[in-house]
Formats: structure tokens, C-alpha cells, sequence
């Protein structure tokens, strides 16, 4: 809706820059239509002629000249822009609080009501150059923030507005972004997507004309209107010089609540939170809750109040946990010595101890009671199914299974029939790899069948080499390869003609025989079993009670049940 008076205000805002205290003055006496009446006619109105009016004057008529506001009307409207200003419905109240700084009139693009959104809403402000620390702190207060109702103001800039809006907007929010510029130019270009989310779910906020571009004043007067559009300002993030820092010097002005978050003291960019902290000017704020209830309603948005975690034990009687406390978790002590070191009697350290023990505390030993060790939180100990099952060492003496594959690393046995498959050794080197059986290159086919060469390096006359892989006492072979365990060689290795059986003459089969090899079986040795220590088969002498924890330690086990 397009009135006389929203014409000349949005002429004066053509006019004056943002946040002239003189215009402001000038429009507060004699009316925004009569301010552009005297502009143009370059006349100080009656009781208002100053040098600085005089000047001002001459600036705002050259650039009231060159405006024209129904235009900037109708090109909002085309947008989906709109203009409100002071006494329009959806004009915020709190504003008024800027007194001369008053903007006069706002532009507007969004879905959302910024007189209602205004009314519960928190300002949060920080460093564009945030760390991730800074970035996760303004996102987690944007969404709690929202999950509580409350709406998010911000700048729309980078590093913490930026995760301000974006956890308003993920939260399904409401999030105001009062920019520096016109509303249809979009600054940081790289938030055109957050800007258009900002639209659907919440408005844009600026007291420039469209198309103004951003200048650095203007970052700093709009942070006026931050400031004063919300109950409060957090500060998530700040350098000692920030401009986050001048949207709380508006904060404090204004009488609005002022909050800090604290960061690493290492970090400079905490230095501005931690003076504000420090000079008492905001208050430690470390979650959305705390400034809820900095800002709400007294007595109706209080934080929760954090609460140490419970321990099974703090629900014990005092003399019990003087008890378990007395209870070493290293070594086994008695009942009389717990009892000593507890400063209680013997039957209340008795009792106590049964107790523990079967609320799990405490362990019984042979030697009397010991502490369980709680299990670390942090390092957790690693349930018995994770472990893998022990290998059992394989055992030399049990038969082979015949359908497990034969290990190429293990020597043949000699007395095993060689496989029909496998090629027939002709002492020769693989033509295709140059190896042996045990894997090791053999150039001259001088290595027998455990990869070994012979003493003298040669084979016997039949190109086989020695089944056990030694060699001969002088280093030679017979005629069939085999060595010589019957003495037919002769001592210069050849051999011995005369020492070789005779054919015709039949072997003696009353000879004597090998002695049979009879199993012996070594039967182990039974273990003996170690004594009961609390056996009762010996009587306890009485004890006095003037006799010492270790004597006392010593007797009590006699006299208590066994634990099964």
C-alpha cells in the first residue's frame, strides 16, 4: 500500500544516509512531508536554522533531485518487496528506543511478520573469520534457539551469522537478516541460497533504497538495528577489535541483555568475549537454554541446572563406603585389617563386607576380600568373543589327514611313496623357473632334493642325487647312487668288487633279527593337591581382642562358612 507519507519517507531515505541523526531530528518536528518540502526548497524551517542543517541541506537536495520513490515502490513491489514505516502494523515498537536513529522506514522481503518475529527473538553476532569452534557454537545456539521459538537476527555475513541463520533455518525457524545494502542485492553473493531460504522462512532487513551497494559504514550502522531489534545479543565469537563488538556497545546503550560465550584462551579471537566477561558487561553464556533464560521470562524460561552423573556407590551408607574404600583392590586383606583401616568394629566390617560382595563391590579370596576394579569408561575392555581362538602348535607324532595338500615346505619323507603325478627328478635344473625343490635357484643342477648341495657339489652316475641330502665320507657316490652304509666302497671311494654279495648264495634266514622296539609309556606324575587354606580340620585357638589385625586375619577365615 503506497501512501503520501510512504513516498516521502522513502525520498528521505534517498536523501539522507542510514542512521542520520539529523534527518531524524528534522523529520520528528515538522513531519517527513514537510522535510522534503524544505529540502527542496533548500530553507531551514523556522527554529531550525544551524550550520550543519545549512550543509546538510545542500547534500540532500542534490540527491533528492535525482530520486524518484514511486519508482523504488513499484520496483519493490515487482520484487516482492515492501516498504513499512512507523505506525504500520507490522512496524517494530522497539525501535522507537533509537530515539533521532530511528530508521525511517524499512524494506522488507520475506514471508514472516517482523513485528511478531521481533517479539521473541535473540541477536547473535560474531567474528566473519570464526573458527570451527565458533561455527558449531553459532549453529547449536541457531538451532536451539528455533527449537525454543525464538528467532534468530542476525547479519547474514560469513563465518558466525552465516551458521546463525543456517541453524535457525535447519531447525525449521524463523530467521530476520538485516543487510547493509538494498534487499534485491544480494552481499556475500555465496549466501544467495541462504538469503532465498531467509525468504521462505523468514525476511530480509534493510533501511537502504534497492540497489544500494554495501559500504563498511553501513555494516556499522546496521548493527544499530540489530541490536535493538531483539531482546538480547550473544556474542559467539569476537576479536578485541570486531564489529561484533560494536553491535553489543548498541546492546548495552539500548539496555538490552548482553551475552558472551567463552573460547580457548589461545585463540585471539575469543579476546573480545573474554574482556566483555571480564569487565562485567555480558554475561557467561555456553547454551541456548542460558540465554533463554537471560532474555525470557523471569522464573518461566529457567535453564536446567547441570547435575553431576550419579555413582552406584554415593547411594551407600557411611560406614559401608568407609568399608569399600578400606578395601585394597591390588591384594587380598582380612576382615580385621578392613576394619582397622575403616575405623569400625569387627561385626559392622563383617556385615559391611557381605554386603559388598553381593552388590558386586568386592571379591572373596582364599587369603580374605579384594575390590573389583571398575571398567575404565574411556578404555573399555574388550569383550572375550573379540579375541581370536589360540592356534594349537601342530603335532609331529599324529598321521597326516590324507586330504589335507602336503606343505611344499616340508621335507619328504623318504619311506613315502613319491606321487605319480610329479615329474621324475633327472638331477637336472627346471627348465622353466632354474629351481630346486626348496625354492632356491640352481643354475647347475648341483643341489639334491632338500635344496642342499653335496659335499663336493656332484652327483653320482646316475644323475640322482642322495635321497638324505649328505654325501658320501670322501665326498663320492656308488654306481646307484646310494651311499655307502653297508661298506662296499673301499677307502679311496671306488668300488669294492670283493665285497659284493654273491648272487647264487641264498640269505640266512635263521641270522639274528633286529630286536623288536617295545613302546615304553611314561605315566605323568599326579600333581599334588595344595592344602585347603580354609580347612577346618584343625582346631582355631580362641582369639582376644587384644590381639593384632594379622593375628586376628588369620582366624577369621576359620571361623567364617566356605564360599561354596
Amino acid at each position: 500500500m503506497s501512501t503520501p507519507e510512504h513516498e516521502a519517507r522513502a525520498a528521505l531515505m534517498r536523501a539522507a544516509d542510514a542512521g542520520d541523526t539529523v534527518m531524524g531530528d528534522l523529520v520528528a518536528q515538522i513531519g517527513p512531508t514537510q522535510a522534503v518540502q524544505a529540502i527542496r526548497e533548500r530553507a531551514a524551517p523556522p527554529g531550525f536554522a544551524t550550520d550543519e542543517l545549512t550543509r546538510r541541506l545542500q547534500t540532500w537536495h542534490a540527491r533528492l533531485d535525482g530520486s524518484d520513490p514511486a519508482a523504488d515502490l513499484e520496483a519493490g513491489e515487482r520484487t516482492g518487496a515492501r516498504l513499512i514505516i512507523p505506525g504500520d502494523p507490522e512496524w517494530p515498537t522497539q525501535l522507537d528506543a533509537l530515539g533521532a536513529g530511528r530508521p525511517l522506514g524499512l524494506w522488507l522481503h520475506g514471508t514472516a511478520d517482523l513485528r511478531f518475529s521481533c517479539l521473541r527473538s535473540v541477536a547473535v553476532v560474531g567474528a566473519r573469520a570464526a573458527t570451527s569452534y565458533g561455527v558449531h557454537v553459532a549453529a547449536q545456539f541457531g538451532v536451539g534457539l528455533s527449537e525454543a521459538g525464538w528467532t534468530v537476527v542476525s547479519g547474514g555475513a560469513f563465518g558466525i551469522d552465516g551458521a546463525a541463520h543456517r541453524g535457525s533455518l535447519a531447525a525449521g525457524g524463523t530467521t530476520v537478516v538485516v543487510l547493509a545494502c538494498g534487499v534485491d542485492y544480494c552481499y556475500p553473493a555465496e549466501h544467495r541460497s541462504l538469503f532465498a531460504g531467509a525468504r521462505d522462512q523468514g525476511v530480509l532487513v534493510s533501511e537502504c533504497p534497492p540497489g544500494v551497494r554495501p559500504t563498511r559504514a553501513r555494516f556499522l550502522i546496521r548493527n544499530r538495528l540489530i541490536a535493538a531489534l531483539s531482546r538480547g545479543t550473544v556474542v559467539v565469537e569476537a576479536a578485541v577489535r570486531s564489529g561484533a563488538l560494536n553491535t553489543a556497545g548498541h546492546a548495552l546503550a539500548l539496555d538490552r541483555h548482553l551475552g558472551a560465550v567463552p573460547g580457548p584462551i589461545t585463540s585471539s579471537l575469543s579476546d573480545g568475549c573474554h574482556r566483555l566477561i571480564r569487565e562485567n558487561k555480558a554475561v557467561c553464556v555456553t547454551t541456548p537454554e542460558e540465554m533463554i533464560e537471560l532474555v525470557g521470562v523471569m522464573g518461566d524460561d529457567l535453564a536446567p541446572v547441570p547435575r553431576a552423573p550419579a555413582l552406584p556407590r554415593d547411594s551407600l551408607p557411611e560406614p559401608t563406603r568407609r568399608v569399600l574404600d578400606a578395601v585394597p583392590t591390588r591384594v587380598s586383606a582380612g576382615p580385621a585389617t578392613i576394619a582397622v583401616a575403616a575405623g569400625v568394629d569387627l561385626n559392622t566390617a563383617l556385615s559391611a563386607l557381605g554386603s559388598l560382595a553381593a552388590a558386586g563391590y568386592l571379591d572373596r579370596t582364599p587369603n580374605g576380600w579384594r575390590a573389583r576394579r571398575p571398567a575404565s569408561p574411556v578404555y573399555p575392555q574388550a569383550p572375550a568373543t573379540a579375541l581370536p581362538p589360540p592356534t594349537k602348535p601342530p603335532d609331529p607324532t599324529e598321521p597326516r589327514d590324507p586330504t589335507e595338500p602336503p606343505d611344499p615346505t616340508e621335507p619328504r619323507d623318504p619311506t613315502e611313496p613319491p606321487d605319480p603325478t610329479e615329474p621324475p627328478d633327472t638331477g637336472q635344473p627346471d627348465s622353466t623357473s632354474q629351481r630346486d625343490f626348496a625354492g632356491q635357484p640352481d643354475p647347475a643342477g648341483l643341489q639334491n632334493f632338500t635344496g642342499q648341495p653335496d659335499l663336493i657339489g656332484q652327483r653320482d652316475a646316475t644323475g640322482q642325487g642322495d635321497a638324505a641330502g649328505q654325501g658320501d665320507l670322501v665326498g663320492q657316490r656308488d654306481l646307484i647312487g646310494l651311499q655307502d652304509s653297508v661298506g662296499l666302497q673301499d677307502s679311496t671311494g671306488q668300488l669294492d668288487s670283493s665285497a659284493l654279495p654273491d648272487p647264487m648264495k641264498q640269505p640266512d634266514s635263521t641270522g639274528p633279527s633286529d630286536p623288536p622296539v617295545e613302546s615304553v609309556h611314561h605315566a605323568p606324575a599326579l600333581a599334588e593337591k595344595p592344602p585347603d587354606p580354609v580347612s577346618t580340620s584343625e582346631e582355631s585357638p580362641a582369639f582376644s581382642s587384644d590381639a593384632s589385625p594379622a593375628a586376628l586375619d588369620t582366624l577369621i577365615p576359620a571361623a567364617r562358612p566356605s564360599p561354596d
